[in-house]
């Protein structure tokens, strides 16, 4: 049975909450308390997809490093559209040169805007700028707060 996850988390894994869809359903599970690690990622060994959509910051900087790759299924893929520290780049680098996983996408990095030259050579990641708030709506609401703060 294939598993796709998405994965949502608080600052410091403090309240994470994971959503899972699997053949059309949804299942969803939350924790309130400190999840240890195996309570964070219980899911990864039968994920075929990690999908990073999470707040940035120190508290969280290399939070998706070797010991979630490992433990990955080889034919997974890790996602990240969150923030580029999330994720340790040597290490996702390592996985990706070794088979740990099949492949990465990406539109952030750990050093942006510089892109590894690591993750360019690689056949097995897909690259892309951060284009997350390129709607018409976004930029339409990113325009009237400029002008009224010029307003201001």
């Amino acid at each position: 049975m294939r598993l796709i996850v998405s994965f949502f988390f608080e600052k410091n894994f403090s309240q994470p909450g994971l959503l899972f869809f699997r053949q059309g359903d949804l299942f969803q599970h939350f924790r309130t308390s400190q999840p240890s690690f195996a309570q964070r990622f219980f899911f990864l060994p039968i994920s075929d997809f990690l999908v990073i959509a999470a707040s940035g910051g120190e508290a969280n900087r290399g939070i998706i490093d070797a010991s979630v790759s490992n433990v990955m299924p080889a034919h997974a893929w890790l996602i990240n559209i969150a923030r580029g520290s999330l994720v340790d780049e040597k290490a996702l680098i390592h996985a990706l040169q070794n088979g740990v996983i099949a492949g990465a996408g990406l539109d952030v990095f750990e050093q942006e805007p510089q892109v590894p030259a690591a993750l360019i050579a690689l056949d097995n990641v897909v690259l892309q700028p951060h284009v997350a708030s390129a709607t018409q709506e976004t930029r339409q609401k990113m325009s009237e707060v400029v002008f009224a703060n010029v307003a201001a």
